[in-house]
């Protein structure tokens, strides 16, 4: 083909690029994708303002009003990634709310039992043990989420 001065063909390299790019977005666009990474940054998040606090504040309030702060804000953050960057869902937001803030809460009750034993009964650091926590419910919350903080109904079959 005639070079006429316009863009030149790609060369094979720019077009593996373009192939992994596409790729790479259309990883993106999967919801479980979208999940792994919006909760990569839940949890650093929550994990972060559970240190934050901790190192600032909790020897004056101890680590279980700690971990009680740390979740509620957590929460909120959680919820509107989850809500606008991965299950992408529209209306019902009260309910939505309701819904997650119920898993959240029940994983939070577990963790209320389980922080006291692993630092008390098995002598783990007070972080480490709630780092093992929440690597421990990523996927159990992934589930509860998909299947009913943010259920919608299947549209009916034409």
């Amino acid at each position: 083909m005639p070079n006429t001065g316009g863009s030149e063909r790609p060369t094979p390299s720019g077009g593996r690029a373009r192939e992994m790019t596409s790729r790479a977005l259309r990883m993106a666009n999967r919801k479980e994708v979208r999940y792994v990474l919006v909760g990569g940054w839940n949890t650093l998040f929550g994990w972060a303002v559970f240190v934050a606090l901790q190192l600032t504040v909790g020897a004056t309030i101890g680590y279980m009003a700690v971990l009680v702060i740390a979740q509620v804000v957590s929460i909120i953050n959680a919820y509107l990634c989850y809500r606008w960057l991965v299950f992408r869902v529209q209306g019902s937001w009260w309910l939505d709310f309701f819904r997650f803030s119920t898993v959240y809460w029940i994983v939070f009750a577990l963790n209320i039992a389980a922080l006291p034993l692993m630092v008390s009964a098995l002598g783990m650091n007070v972080i480490v043990a709630q780092t093992v926590f929440v690597v421990v419910t990523v996927i159990s919350s992934y589930i509860a989420h998909n299947r009913f903080s943010f259920r919608r109904s299947d549209p009916p079959a034409p």
